[in-house]
């Protein structure tokens, strides 16, 4: 997905971004409050395992959709039920994309 996002936006702040993306879209430390996963393991289940967010600022800073926060609250969810973080990362991928 592209779009324009402002990059003096602070982490936490939501933002509506400008062109094709549509929606809200949250900086990590929101992300981390609202599902209790620590905004370090978030950077790395994004670097390791694809889970991350739809959109990045101009500045690089990532973006996440509400799919993206309920993907990574899948991937928790199944985590803490005694899945391994590579099923779990396969499987919350999955079901993401096929609610899109």
């Amino acid at each position: 997905m592209s779009g324009t996002l402002r990059a003096s936006v602070a982490a936490g702040d939501a933002v509506r971004p400008s062109g094709p993306l549509t929606g809200l879209l949250w900086g990590i430390g929101a992300v981390a409050t609202r599902t209790g996963i620590p905004a370090a393991t978030l950077r790395n289940w994004d670097r390791r395992y694809g889970v991350g967010p739809s959109a990045h600022s101009e500045g690089g800073h990532r973006r996440y959709d509400e799919s993206d926060v309920a993907c990574l609250s899948h991937m928790a969810t199944l985590m803490a039920g005694g899945a391994a973080v590579l099923a779990a990362s396969e499987i919350a991928l999955d079901a993401r994309a096929a609610r899109a």
